[in-house]
């Protein structure tokens, strides 16, 4: 490699970051930058950085190679930059992937010059206990992942709600990502032709709103997954929120599922019996002196 100009200075939140402007990185591979198993690396200005601070971390995600043998070079004079990438794209995945698309737009690529190697840490010299607190460093998350798995909810409720808030539950807006054909692409809820992504099923589409009314929730919207249940939170103002929207989800998407694959056709009266069920299930679950908060919660729900 040739071509990298280093420079060393500390981010605002104490971490080091390392500048790397390269000249001649056209027969790097191109994968060398983008590798899930190297966390530090992100691009900004047309420049790589290597840092590791959460806040960088948070906001360059890293992508990845399908064509592990790419250059450099070759990437940045490719057309469909989309094509260099597994897929689907999760929305948040995809303002990266413009934001890259971007970045590499404005680069310029230099012949002169030597590259060179350098850790991220202050001097040249390895170290096990520096790689290590390198890689265990923590990514600032939105509170509702706390929420999920502290609350009192069955492991498959958690799971599928972490699906959820990760983009990466079977609806059919991701299986469209994925390439796969259906006959139709739209919410199977209500009449509408509008796609069944995530935000419509769980919060736009019109059933949805009647289910969430069994809690007396007013959804909100323009905000994200996570915004959106923290606004929920707020309305519900209980200590068993997370448990209630988890479950309420869990009803809607059973009840998407009764309709595509056994054409069992969605009820409200159906659904709240549903909830209530799996909130009746989690005193089993709840132990020591939430016991007391729980049982007033039921009524209160009955």
């Amino acid at each position: 490699m040739e071509g990298f100009q280093v420079i060393s200075e500390k981010d605002p939140s104490g971490g080091e970051i390392i500048w790397i402007y390269w000249s001649s990185i056209k027969n790097l591979p191109f994968h060398k930058f983008w590798v899930e198993a190297h966390p530090f690396f992100g691009m900004i200005n047309g420049t790589i950085c290597i840092s590791p601070s959460p806040t960088l971390l948070q906001n360059f995600s890293p992508l990845f190679a399908i064509n592990k043998l790419i250059t450099f070079q070759h990437a940045c004079n490719e057309q469909d930059l989309a094509s260099l990438f597994q897929l689907p794209l999760s929305s948040t995945a995809f303002i990266k992937y413009q934001e890259l698309q971007n970045n590499i737009q404005d680069l310029e690529v230099h012949i002169d010059g030597n590259d060179q190697w350098m850790y991220t840490w202050d001097n040249g010299n390895f170290a096990a206990k520096k790689i290590y607190r390198n890689l265990t460093h923590h990514e600032a998350l939105h509170p509702a992942y706390k929420w999920l798995w502290k609350c009192f909810c069955q492991p498959k409720h958690k799971i599928f709600f972490w699906l959820l808030l990760k983009d990466r539950l079977s609806t059919r807006n991701i299986l469209r990502r994925r390439n796969m054909e259906l006959d139709t692409y739209s919410c199977a809820l209500c009449n509408s032709l509008a796609e069944e992504s995530l935000e419509h099923l769980f919060l736009e589409c019109p059933f949805a709103a009647m289910c969430w009314n069994i809690i007396q929730v007013q959804i909100p919207l323009q905000s994200s997954l996570p915004e959106i249940f923290e606004q929920i939170k707020d309305q519900l103002d209980n200590a068993f929120f997370m448990e209630s929207i988890i479950l309420l989800c869990w009803v809607i998407w059973t009840e998407r599922n009764d309709l595509i694959f056994n054409g069992i056709q969605p009820r409200i009266d159906c659904c709240k019996a549903r909830f209530l069920k799996e909130v009746n299930l989690l005193q089993h679950r709840v132990k020591g002196p939430m016991q007391n908060c729980f049982d007033q919660w039921i009524q209160n729900l009955g």
